[in-house]
């Protein structure tokens, strides 16, 4: 790697041994030997061949694996023998090329992934030669997407990272590539968390092909079985649940017409701040067949004096008698949920 590098993602602790590793200055049994330390086995403790440097961090055949699991997990093929010499080369090369592959803070987040996988390798390799504890490959490669994980997302404040997008694909992970745009989560952003920085706030959208890998356009679906009262549907963008709730928008239209309360719910979410976003609402009045649909009227009857006077005997009578017959018929305003998306129902429908 380059000479003084030094990574912001990780622990000093993994960056000195970094640069002492660059500096071929690692206590390795060749090494020691080197210095004239009689230690009677320069093996490597892993596969009895001479430990070294390049061999430790890369010809291994117990660590080799481990570098394979993580140029794979970053969709990298590797050919031919490979030792820390070439981690360091391809590093580079990522870096200097002329049309770059990542972003710099992708650079800088594979960067610290290789850190963190030379911490790793070299603290199995103590467990071994000091508490003869063998640590298996998988493991190792866990403990690096684990610990790399927690030092990157928690390095970027700004930046909520995914962990089960990032054991996937960590490219994604960190911010995509989108039309040879790069986005750096250390920016700051500006809005509500993001699907990327700078990007959609949705995660559902129909018709953006750009995007496509990373919105779907299956909508969350839900089914509610409404009282025989009817009901009404609320239908709004983001520009009026951002400012109100289901309960204000539901409050400040009721009893209006469907479209006068379309409206209404629009003027009461640009009030507070103004328009900041697309406000848009429609309101349909879920009405039973009978309101829609009803009896006419029957023709009122001539009547005379008598019998007015009469029916005004019994007219505060009739009313109670006729509200407690209406109370009796009309039943309870009440949601029943029927559904949900993913449910056993939805799938049968």
């Amino acid at each position: 790697m380059k000479k003084k590098r030094w990574n912001s993602l990780v622990l000093k602790k993994v960056n000195i041994l970094v640069w002492r590793a660059d500096k071929d200055s690692l206590a390795t049994r060749c090494n020691q030997d080197k210095r004239s330390i009689d230690l009677h086995l320069v093996l490597c403790p892993m596969c009895e061949d001479v430990e070294s440097l390049g061999h430790l961090m890369g010809r291994c055949s117990w660590y080799h694996s481990i570098w394979n699991f993580i140029f794979k997990w970053w969709g990298f093929s590797l050919s031919g023998d490979l030792d820390y010499k070439c981690v360091c080369n391809f590093i580079n090369r990522l870096s200097t090329k002329k049309k770059r592959m990542f972003s710099p803070f992708h650079l800088q987040c594979f960067e610290a992934v290789i850190f963190t996988s030379v911490w790793h390798i070299w603290k199995s390799r103590n467990a071994k030669v000091f508490r003869l504890k063998e640590s298996n490959g998988c493991d190792i490669f866990k403990d690096v997407q684990s610990f790399s994980f927690c030092w990157v997302s928690n390095r970027c404040k700004n930046f909520r990272l995914d962990w089960d997008l990032w054991v996937k694909n960590p490219v994604l992970a960190i911010s995509p590539i989108i039309l040879g745009v790069y986005l750096s989560a250390m920016y700051w952003q500006i809005g509500p968390l993001r699907c990327w920085p700078g990007g959609l706030c949705l995660s559902r959208s129909i018709g953006d092909l750009d995007v496509g890998e990373f919105i779907v356009p299956v909508p969350y679906v839900k089914q509610v079985k409404l009282s025989s009262a009817g009901g009404r549907l609320i239908i709004a963008s983001d520009g009026v649940w951002d400012a109100l709730s289901a309960e204000a928008a539901l409050e400040c239209c009721r009893g209006m017409p469907p479209d006068a309360a379309a409206g209404q719910v629009v003027k009461e979410a640009v009030q507070p701040k103004g328009l900041r976003d697309d406000t848009t609402c429609m309101v349909v009045d879920i009405l039973p067949a009978e309101k829609i649909n009803p009896q006419p009227a029957p023709q009122p009857k001539k009547m005379t004096k008598g019998v007015l006077k009469v029916k005004a005997m019994f007219r505060k009578k009739s009313v109670e008698s006729t509200s407690q017959i209406g109370g009796e018929s009309v039943e309870p305003d009440f949601l029943e949920e029927m559904l949900e998306e993913g449910s056993a129902m939805l799938s049968e429908r």
